[in-house]
């Protein structure tokens, strides 16, 4: 069912795309007459969105690994295994783990 939601979506985010991008290129009149270029109105709309939607993943990902890290320090030998769960998130960021 996800995944037909997803589809079903995904026609609807490529038309948006579309929108938007002919928009950009469009020129528009203003009442009195002056030209302005659609990216003028629609690139800080973007990019605010853009913004938004990054910060709150960054907020959501926080979040999440604070809950994460408290249940793990809960647990059994919850330093040991919090040092190897950050570890291992080190790792897949690419930074190199400190030596002993």
């Amino acid at each position: 069912m996800v995944e037909r939601i997803r589809q079903d979506e995904a026609i609807h985010v490529a038309y948006l795309q579309t929108v938007v991008s002919e928009l950009r290129s469009f020129t528009f009149k203003t009442e009195y007459g002056r030209q302005v270029p659609g990216k003028m109105f629609i690139d800080p709309i973007w990019n605010g969105m853009c913004t938004g939607i990054r910060d709150d993943a960054r907020a959501r990902r926080e979040r999440g690994r604070a809950v994460i890290s408290e249940r793990i320090k809960g647990g059994p030998d919850g330093a040991r295994r919090l040092a190897a769960f950050v570890s291992l998130e080190e790792r897949g960021r690419g930074v190199r783990p400190s030596p002993p």
